[in-house]
């Protein structure tokens, strides 16, 4: 809002707020493709610190189905949280688009509650470095949109 940056990209809830929607990438249950996870025993989460939409998202799923959890792994970042996943240490809440080889998504077949879609938008994209920014950002997205088709 004060022009100190020349766009951000950020996430949001569905329709809250400003800005121009990128794409919509769905929050998933991230396991290891070698992880048990035992019924009736609380499930144990890898999430980002509070306050974290991931995170919040996660957790009430858990909630409203009466599915008892634990914090095994508070990851400073999405990359923390595939590596702690990877290793096998719980389950993360990711979005699809952060999904990596070697995990896999948890279904509500499995017992794992459907998770909203979060929204990727750009901010300040009409500041007065426009004619810069606009390159750069309209590279990025071209990006994302061949990394994941369905963006």
């Amino acid at each position: 809002e004060r022009g100190d940056l020349d766009f951000v990209l950020t996430r949001r809830e569905q329709g809250e707020g400003t800005g121009r929607l990128i794409w919509r990438d769905p929050l998933v249950w991230a396991a290891s493709d070698g992880l048990e996870i035992v019924p009736g025993r609380p499930l144990r989460l890898c999430l980002l610190p509070a306050p974290c939409v991931y995170r919040t998202h996660g957790i009430a799923a858990l909630d409203r189905i009466g599915r008892r959890w634990d914090v095994a792994y508070t990851a400073p970042s999405v990359l923390g949280l595939q590596a702690a996943a990877l290793a096998g240490v719980g389950v993360a809440v990711l979005s699809r688009s952060a999904m990596i080889g070697g995990l896999r998504e948890l279904t509500p077949e499995e017992g794992f509650p459907m998770l909203p879609e979060l929204e990727v938008i750009v901010l300040g994209e009409d500041g007065p470095a426009a004619h810069l920014a606009r390159p750069l950002l309209q590279l990025i997205i071209d990006s994302a949109r061949q990394e994941f088709p369905a963006i």
